[in-house]
């Protein structure tokens, strides 16, 4: 695979893969004592959707109990300065190639407006050309159709939907594995989460890069009405 890499993508990117080697890469370095060598890192990206800053009980909020997210936090990096655009396309955008949005082409959730320009290059592109597996598992929202697909972003796996606005979160008909419809097996977060597993344990013998960005989060079992979590 060929990219054309300019200063505008470099030293956004510059930028995202100084944050994932801080927050992921140097404490996942494994050095191999039979080749004496370090082997390639494996990254594991997850994004949680639409979640304001004070929606975390880490941050002070005494209505949400979030001890798993906040744990991320406490025993490893936390970033307070990464100022997101108040809908998710644009974030998504911003986080895929490390560039401002409006510079990627994202300007809103809808009618083309999200859908990153074919010029940028993402993540995925980079880790793919360093011979990196990748996957994307859950929403997309940067582009429905090929080549704004996640299978045309640099992305060997997609599973999820690529639409944005989404409203069946239990075995939906219309989810898609790489361009094909299928049928969701249980609630989605659940279900992505373990295609992404099925992934990593697939590729676990060679070095792998896993994004998965959670669609909405469902406070309350939409049957019983009760509330889920802690998160």
């Amino acid at each position: 695979m060929s990219l054309n890499l300019d200063m505008k993508n470099i030293k956004g990117l510059l930028a995202i893969l100084v944050f994932l080697w801080i927050t992921t890469v140097v404490p996942g370095c494994i050095s191999d004592p039979d080749m004496n060598e370090t082997l390639p890192p494996n990254v594991v990206l997850i994004v949680s959707d639409d979640q304001g800053w004070g929606d975390l009980s880490l941050h002070g909020n005494t209505n949400i109990r979030t001890p798993n997210i906040d744990s991320i936090a406490l025993n490893g990096a936390s970033f307070s300065k990464f100022f997101v655009s108040p809908v998710c396309s644009p974030t998504r955008a911003e986080l895929l190639t490390g560039r401002y949005h409006p510079r990627t082409g994202v300007y809103c959730t809808s009618a083309g407006g999200e859908r990153m320009n074919l010029d940028e290059t993402t993540i995925a592109d980079i880790f793919k050309q360093a011979g990196y597996a990748t996957g994307v598992f859950g929403k997309w929202h940067n582009g429905m159709q090929y080549p704004y697909h996640p299978n045309g972003r640099g992305f060997d796996e997609f599973y999820g939907f690529a639409s944005g606005h989404w409203g069946d979160y239990f075995s939906p008909a219309l989810l898609e594995h790489n361009g094909e419809l299928v049928q969701g097996e249980g609630y989605l977060v659940d279900d992505f989460t373990e295609k992404a597993l099925s992934f990593i344990e697939t590729h676990k013998e060679n070095p792998f890069f896993v994004y998965i960005p959670l669609q909405h989060s469902a406070l309350a079992d939409a049957g019983s009405g009760s509330v889920v979590g802690p998160f």
